[in-house]
Parts: C-alpha cells; sequence; structure tokens
C-alpha cells in the first residue's frame, strides 16, 4: 500500500512510529511492515489479523499531504486500500485528509461502476 506523507517529509524508509503507535516501514512511500506498539503485537500477528491500514497514517491533524503521493496512490492499479478504512477516514480530525478519502472513494465508486 503507498502512504501519504506529509508536505515536505523525506522518505519514510527508517522504521516511523505513528501517532496510533504503529511502528511502519514504507522505503518509496509503500508500507512493507507494521507493528501494534499499543497492543504489543509484532507484524502479521494471528491474534490481531484485522488490522487494517490507512494510507493517511503518516498524518497528523494539522500535516498537509503530500498532493505527489496521493495523485500516485490514485493512479496505481495494485493500490488496493480497504474503502471501509477510507470511509472511516470521512472523520479524520484533518480536514484534507477528510476531503481525499472522499476523492478515492470517488474512484473506486467510478471504476466500480464502469466494470463490465
Amino acid at each position: 500500500m503507498r502512504l501519504i506523507r506529509p508536505q515536505g517529509k523525506p522518505e519514510v524508509s527508517a522504521p516511523t512510529i505513528t501517532r496510533g503507535r504503529l511502528l511502519i516501514g514504507a522505503p518509496e512511500g509503500y508500507a512493507f511492515v507494521f507493528c501494534d506498539l499499543k497492543h504489543k503485537l509484532p507484524p502479521n500477528d494471528n491474534k490481531y489479523p484485522n488490522l487494517k491500514l490507512s494510507p493517511f497514517v503518516l498524518l497528523g491533524p494539522n500535516d498537509i499531504p503530500n498532493q505527489s503521493d496521493f495523485e500516485e496512490a490514485l493512479k496505481d492499479e495494485f493500490n488496493v486500500t480497504d474503502p471501509e478504512v477510507l470511509k472511516s477516514e470521512l472523520q479524520n480530525s484533518n480536514p484534507r485528509v477528510r476531503e481525499m478519502a472522499k476523492k478515492w472513494l470517488s474512484k473506486i465508486a467510478l471504476k466500480a461502476s464502469v466494470k463490465p
């Protein structure tokens, strides 16, 4: 999954701890491993199989999202983001994240309506 970084921030290739206490490595903007530090669970722990990562996990309430990350995520055919996760972002405290989630959901709906 491609992550949306804050504007002006470098690559998140070194492990980063998010505000939600997830440990993430994301070379070139793609999440490759995460660990739930809040619940002390390692990556892919079977006790927590429904942990779903938001593409906006690196953004705080006042961060400006990196627009090019967002545009790349929308274009990327392999960037699979759970629509339910995006729907939950409609309640995000960051208004820019809410707007981007709404656009992303619109694209998913449009794509679904065009399928044969």
